[in-house]
């Protein structure tokens, strides 16, 4: 799927109403997802990303382009969260004043690791750094092929950096950079 000047991208009622979306049965189906966002984009990107993203456990070749959201923070809390343990209080029958605390497991959105990405373009991403980059190689994937063009945070030392990590850590990976 491809989406090119995205500005916003919303899901029908039923779903903010809390009722299961078939779409989202359909992101799990999406093996190649491009998003090409402008310079004319008014809202965050955020919505779309987490929208797409959090659902497409499939994917395989992710393209983003101009995203101003898109960093290492979002995609570790919005994307590939794990479950968290919280406690919750748990009135009891025998009085309404005690409560005696239970430990659940919730997760607020799905949970996508993006275990089968084999390829990634990042193309003019602002908040892209170092950090989301090696991020992603020490993440359980298929990753061959990683380009990052024209992201302003990732300059010639971090490019040099990523090529000593696929180095050092044998790995199978084509970088490709662009200033």
């Amino acid at each position: 799927m491809a989406l090119s000047g995205v500005d916003e991208y919303y899901v029908s009622d039923a779903a903010a109403a809390g009722h299961a979306h078939p779409s989202h049965k359909l992101y799990a189906e999406l093996y190649s997802l491009e998003l090409w966002f402008d310079s004319k984009t008014e809202h965050s990107t955020a919505h779309v990303l987490s929208t797409l993203l959090s659902n497409s456990i499939n994917l395989t070749n992710l393209l983003l382009k101009k995203s101003s959201t898109l960093s290492l923070g979002f995609l570790a809390s919005s994307i590939w969260i794990v479950n968290q343990t919280v406690p919750v209080p748990n009135p009891t029958r025998e009085s309404t004043f005690s409560y005696r605390k239970r430990f659940i497991s919730i997760s607020a959105f799905q949970t996508n690791p993006m275990t089968k990405l084999s390829r990634l373009t990042l193309d003019e991403c602002e908040n892209v750094g170092l950090d989301l980059l090696e991020a992603v190689f020490a993440l359980e994937n298929e990753l061959s092929v990683m380009r990052i063009w024209t992201c302003p945070k990732v300059r010639r030392d971090e490019q040099q950096r990523l090529q000593n990590q696929i180095k050092n850590s044998n790995l199978d990976v084509y970088l490709e950079w662009f200033p």
